[in-house]
């Protein structure tokens, strides 16, 4: 059991990382840090906090599912900006890409094989001046029974396995002439 504890203000740079990889029992609480790089792997519980920020890349076990303590992911740009900053393919609550990117990248998963990441709660674009990319591997699934709005970005497929409404705002685009698949 690893404890991480120190005073003042914390800073880490976009292009370290910072894992929670335990296994076993015994729990790991994930510190409300405004982290570079994170990952989080292992098979023990993880307790989030309400939101978690990101200024580098997020990965996460194939295990990972982050809607059970309605943590927000917070993926903003980090200084110096990384020229791409990967947003794990995972199972978010709230996803929010923020930040002045000066022509740097957002990519959703890792961009060379197939990625789905999925949103139960809000998905928030609010970035300045990234480069869209044109990427098919991402599949990014609107999933809650409730209402969902979907904001203008770069998709590569868009699904809804989620029974409730879907609004489009400020339409992005998809990378298959607007492929779009909604659970019947």
């Amino acid at each position: 059991y690893d404890t991480v504890t120190f005073s003042g203000t914390a800073t880490f740079a976009p292009t370290s990382t910072f894992n929670y990889a335990g296994s076993g029992v015994i729990p790991q609480i994930v510190s409300n840090l405004p982290y570079g790089g994170l990952g989080i792997f292992g098979s023990s519980t993880k307790t989030f906090p309400a939101s978690v920020t990101v200024k580098g890349n997020f990965t996460a076990g194939a295990t990972a599912d982050f809607t059970t303590n309605n943590t927000n992911f917070i993926y903003d740009a980090g200084s110096p900006l990384l020229p791409t900053q990967l947003v794990a393919a995972t199972t978010y609550n709230d996803l929010t890409l923020t930040g002045a990117r000066a022509g740097t990248t957002i990519r959703l998963g890792n961009g060379v094989s197939n990625n789905i990441i999925k949103i139960k709660g809000v998905f928030t674009v609010t970035a300045t001046g990234y480069n869209q990319v044109n990427d098919q591997f991402n599949t990014v699934d609107f999933i809650s029974s409730g209402p969902q709005t979907i904001p203008g970005f770069w998709y590569g497929f868009i699904t809804n396995s989620g029974s409730g409404p879907r609004t489009w705002d400020n339409l992005g685009s998809t990378n298959t002439a607007h492929v779009i698949s909604c659970k019947s």
